[in-house]
């Protein structure tokens, strides 16, 4: 078995003003120090974080691997869709919205997706 060697935490952040949801790196709060929101247009300031420490807690059991069925298998999404979705989630969409709204919708374009998401509001 493997372990870890790092993690990536995105931290969750929501405009006082209009309450667009960002999703933002450590790494990215430590550069930026701010941003403008997308959907407002106001400048906010993120408040200084110096680090963020996450331990996994490893299981003594050993876990078997559940069986695939059609149920719990991955959908392959295409390129666009996965673009898409990234797309929206760095408009303010959270990330869950974001991949429900492309799986559910069928465009060829990212700028489709997006520009349907924006009318549906």
């Amino acid at each position: 078995m493997i372990r870890p060697i790092s993690a990536e935490v995105y931290l969750k952040y929501r405009c006082a003003k209009c309450h667009c949801e960002w999703d933002k790196t450590l790494k990215e709060v430590k550069l930026l120090g701010g941003m403008i929101c997308g959907g407002c247009e106001t400048y906010s300031k993120f408040e200084p974080i110096s680090e963020i420490r996450v331990t996994p807690i490893f299981s003594t059991e050993t876990v078997k691997a559940p069986k695939q069925t059609q149920t719990n298998k991955q959908v392959e999404l295409s390129d666009v869709k996965k673009d898409a979705i990234s797309a929206l989630i760095s408009l303010g969409c959270g990330s869950k919205e974001s991949r429900e709204f492309v799986t559910t919708h069928e465009y060829d374009t990212i700028e489709e997706y997006i520009t349907a998401a924006v009318k549906k509001g």
